[in-house]
């Protein structure tokens, strides 16, 4: 039986320029926990550059899917969609991040530069977003907005 199901298995195929932003900033992420664990407090400052530069990264590759004439890009079975929407809330997330970054410089010019764990958690806040608006866990009934609408609908109905 398993042999059968193996046989009838193919690989999916992934589109690594549509999953690009994410893999991004989660090397960025990685980066960010390495420098942070491994240089001195003195010299932590690089962390803001780095977490700036990343955000920056991550951007291209939005740009670059927005001006593409390949369309809708799917894959892992209509699992994760990449389209203009997805594309406009993932530019707008990235540079918010990148705002929210540049506002944080007075914090640097404080010398309160030494506490990594704002760059990891602004850095991990931003790649959930990513991913949330362009990955589905499963069929629309099962999206906490799906949700969140019917149960506005059905309670209008019931009013009404």
């Amino acid at each position: 039986m398993l042999s059968a199901v193996a046989a009838e298995w193919a690989a999916p195929v992934v589109d690594y320029h549509a999953l690009a932003p994410e893999i991004i900033l989660a090397g960025g992420i990685v980066v960010l926990l390495l420098v942070d664990l491994f240089v001195a407090d003195a010299k932590k400052w690089i962390l803001g550059p780095l977490a700036s530069f990343t955000m920056l990264g991550a951007f291209i590759p939005v740009l670059t899917l927005a001006l593409s004439d390949d369309g809708v890009r799917s894959m892992f079975d209509g699992r994760y969609v990449v389209d203009d929407f997805s594309l406009i809330i993932k530019g707008l997330f990235l540079l918010a991040g990148y705002v929210v970054i540049l506002l944080t410089a007075d914090h640097l010019r404080e010398g309160d530069y030494y506490q990594g764990e704002y760059w990891f958690l602004l850095m991990s806040s931003l790649l959930y977003q990513e991913q949330a608006e362009t990955g589905h866990a499963g069929p629309p009934t099962h999206s906490p907005y799906y949700v969140v609408c019917s149960q506005c609908v059905n309670k209008i109905d019931q009013e009404l």
